[in-house]
């Protein structure tokens, strides 16, 4: 009774004492691909909320220099495990926006972390969020045209 009293009580505290080394954090990686002329930047903004979703000032923005065409790979190092979304530019011209027509309708190419329900409105953060949950975990996205 007592050595199985013993290994029952070093079994949870073992299983509870390695839930304190787990890592919090980890390296995002998007894959995108269709990224179709090798000029300019990629501009990812990274949501961490419903709220957050779209508001530029409440995102973590990175860029990265477009060298080649296909599929580039960016990844975004130290960032919290949790519900995450992205949308993803590529600025052809360097004014670091997204640059829209006459109607408000994407001039230049554009993704988000899924694809959207719907072209006609922006995306909600429900629709295209997904949970990062592994360190080094790649997310695919596909850049495109309105």
């Amino acid at each position: 009774m007592r050595i199985t009293l013993f290994l029952m009580l070093s079994a949870l505290l073992w299983f509870a004492g390695s839930a304190f080394f787990l890592p919090e954090k980890g390296t995002l990686q998007v894959e995108l691909s269709n990224v179709k002329t090798a000029q300019g930047n990629v501009w990812i903004a990274v949501y961490d909320s419903a709220e957050n979703f779209l508001v530029e000032e409440k995102a973590y923005v990175t860029g990265f220099k477009v060298q080649k065409t296909g599929t580039l790979l960016a990844q975004i190092p130290d960032l919290d495990f949790g519900d995450y979304a992205f949308a993803v530019f590529h600025d052809l011209n360097g004014n670091k926006q997204l640059d829209l027509n006459f109607l408000g309708i994407p001039a230049e190419p554009f993704a988000f972390s899924k694809k959207p329900v719907s072209r006609f409105r922006p995306p909600r953060f429900d629709e295209v969020k997904f949970v990062f949950k592994n360190s080094d975990q790649i997310v695919q996205a596909k850049l495109s045209m309105w």
